[in-house]
């Protein structure tokens, strides 16, 4: 129901409940431990939290930024970063 419910709000359609969306949420451990009760200090616990965390949160859909070293391997890129306060910082992009 949640993949339905978020492409129908992707093409703009009247749903029920407003779909749920995340992108990071299910691998902030403490989190995910709280909400499923999986011991997520043991790595080897941490993807089958991950999903179970998901399915209970009834995600509609997720989105993610690629980051990291390899990053150009996308293509063109941008340089932003975000603080964890939300404030946005730009830097122009060398060709």
């Amino acid at each position: 129901m949640s993949c339905e419910s978020g492409w129908e709000a992707i093409n703009l359609r009247f749903v029920e409940r407003v779909p749920r969306t995340e992108c990071s949420a299910h691998r902030h451990w403490e989190r995910v431990k709280a909400v499923t009760g999986i011991d997520t200090s043991r790595e080897e616990n941490r993807e089958i939290a991950s999903k179970e965390f998901v399915r209970m949160w009834d995600y509609a859909f997720m989105w993610m930024c690629p980051t990291g070293p390899d990053i150009k391997k996308y293509g063109k890129t941008t340089s932003l970063t975000i603080k964890s306060y939300g404030n946005l910082f730009w830097r122009q992009v060398k060709s």
